[in-house]
């Protein structure tokens, strides 16, 4: 039975693998690097969940490789929809999207990514976890638990920092909502950049960031029916009014008009 350290030193371990992960696959598709991730650090702590979650699930079906491969494509697809959820609920901002691709799900997960995901599950219990566990294992006492707070406390400052930012970030983003623009996104994203390198990074890791405006739009919208509700009532209003103005007057001129060509009217017949 693993102690709680050993499965952060795993979490941490594939959290800087999925980083590494990150860093070669934007070099391949954009043929530059790209410091990936939210984190200051080189984690990204996606991966780290994942390959923690497919350590207590999976392990057991580490002799079948359809179960793995299967169990590992849900698992992983599951977490990254989630995460993809939370994040956006949270900071108003989503990191990644997929509905350009085919067969996706609300742009969260797709099937470009979901046979990767069952891939990895393989990857993970047969290869990559012996090697982790290995290294791990052969440690003594006092080098494990130096290795343990040492890292703990470099990746919770790291994390206490990250989260500040992504914070700000929330807070800029609630800020553009008011404004009615349909420049909104790159708004947005001049505001992060102005607030130094740190932000920098955030855009530069994730260059499809999408700031959510469907609750903009919404809110526009019901502002905009609202007023012109209003509009229309206060038009109403006016035209009735001035309807109301025109007939008297109309009467009245009407009057002047009768009375006198009827004075006209008497004063040829005396004539």
């Amino acid at each position: 039975m693993y102690t709680i350290q050993f499965y952060f030193l795993v979490f941490l371990a594939y959290s800087i693998l999925g980083w590494i992960l990150e860093i070669i696959d934007f070099l391949v598709k954009d043929h530059k690097i790209v410091d990936r991730g939210f984190l200051i650090g080189p984690y990204c702590p996606i991966y780290g969940v994942g390959g923690v979650l497919a350590t207590l699930l999976l392990q057991k079906y580490s002799d079948d490789l359809v179960v793995l491969f299967f169990l590992g494509m849900i698992i992983f697809s599951v977490l990254e929809y989630y995460t993809s959820l939370i994040v956006e609920k949270i900071f108003h901002a989503r990191w990644w999207d997929y509905s350009d691709k085919k067969l996706n799900i609300n742009g969260r997960i797709c099937l470009n990514t979901m046979i990767p995901f069952g891939i990895l599950g393989v990857v993970v219990i047969r290869f990559v976890n012996p090697f982790f566990f290995g290294i791990l294992n052969s440690l003594n006492p006092t080098a494990f638990n130096i290795i343990f707070y040492v890292t703990a406390t470099l990746f919770l400052i790291d994390l206490a920092v990250s989260v500040n930012i992504l914070s700000v970030v929330g807070k800029e983003n609630r800020l553009a909502l008011k404004d009615n623009t349909e420049e909104l996104k790159e708004l947005v994203i001049d505001k992060i950049r102005n607030h130094g390198w740190l932000y920098n990074r955030l855009i530069k890791a994730f260059p499809n960031l999408k700031i959510i405006i469907k609750k903009t739009k919404e809110i526009l919208g019901t502002n905009i029916q609202e007023y012109n509700k209003k509009q229309q009532k206060i038009k109403r209003k006016a035209d009735k009014k001035i309807a109301s103005i025109r007939n008297k007057y109309d009467k009245k001129i009407d009057k002047l008009i009768s009375k006198y060509n009827k004075k006209l009217i008497d004063a040829s017949d005396k004539k």
